[in-house]
């Protein structure tokens, strides 16, 4: 690959994930296998939680989610791609001879899935940042401000809350150090967390399981986890914690939604 300084570089985590699908699609293959250290898709990540089993089959949508929460089976743009061309996608062990995951369009899973939670995945060294910023005439343009300038330094940002006034955001810790100095010339008052963690249930059907969003609280409160903030978003529900709680957070969600059954 080539960097934007033009100088020669590797396609980083999940380039040849996304060479693979690319590829399938270019040559209108009539499947990708992707190759990796497990089984397949797994509820959770089996060096978090040893309960995590093999999904036999999911959808396009909920292996985008498990990747961009965390999951790093494969790459959310395979998946992407994938899902674009209708490319059939199989992850399957380098290890042993398990069948793998199959990754499918809802409409060619046949029953459709009705599972409420597909998985958990989690993400660590991330800071949390926070503007007491109010969205009023004296502010009109701060936010489009933040974005565009944390857009053109290319970080990008999760978690993202809005609010009458105040607005937070996560990213990666190692950008904590340029949003402080970004943020610094908006003359607002700010807040940034520098170590947190992120846990997720992933759930595209969540809204079918009796008590959702009270059973992830549970969860957490049973083992003494603190959630300093909750998010949910289209097949996710997304939940802050404290810098190190994310695989005891795992793990309890996991055993939580049964997942291991």
């Amino acid at each position: 690959g080539v960097s934007p300084a033009a100088d020669i570089t590797t396609l980083g985590r999940g380039g040849s994930d996304t060479t693979a699908s690319a590829l399938g699609a270019a040559l209108q293959a009539e499947r990708v296998e992707i190759y990796t250290h497990v089984d397949g898709v797994m509820t959770a990540d089996p060096d978090v939680v040893a309960e995590a089993r093999t999904l036999p089959v999911v959808t396009y949508e909920e292996v985008c989610n498990m990747a961009h929460h965390g999951a790093k089976v494969l790459h959310p743009r395979a998946a992407e791609i994938a899902r674009r061309y209708h490319i059939p996608l199989w992850v399957k062990s380098v290890f042993s001879d398990s069948p793998g995951t199959r990754v499918a369009p809802l409409t060619e899973i046949q029953p459709p899935t009705l599972r409420g939670v597909t998985g958990i995945a989690h993400l660590a060294n991330l800071a949390h940042v926070t503007l007491e910023a109010p969205y009023d005439a004296a502010h009109p343009h701060l936010q489009l401000r933040l974005f565009e300038t944390l857009g053109d330094a290319d970080i990008p940002l999760s978690l993202l809350s809005l609010g009458e006034r105040s607005f937070s955001f996560l990213v990666d810790r190692r950008h904590a150090e340029t949003v402080e100095r970004i943020t610094a010339t908006l003359n607002v008052p700010r807040r940034v967390v520098p170590d947190c963690d992120m846990v997720s249930v992933v759930a595209l059907n969540m809204w079918e399981v009796p008590g959702f969003l009270c059973q992830i609280a549970n969860a957490l409160c049973s083992q003494g986890i603190p959630m300093l903030q909750m998010a949910d978003s289209e097949g996710s529900v997304a939940c802050l914690v404290r810098k190190g709680d994310a695989p005891r957070a795992a793990r309890a969600l996991h055993a939580r939604f049964e997942l291991g059954q």
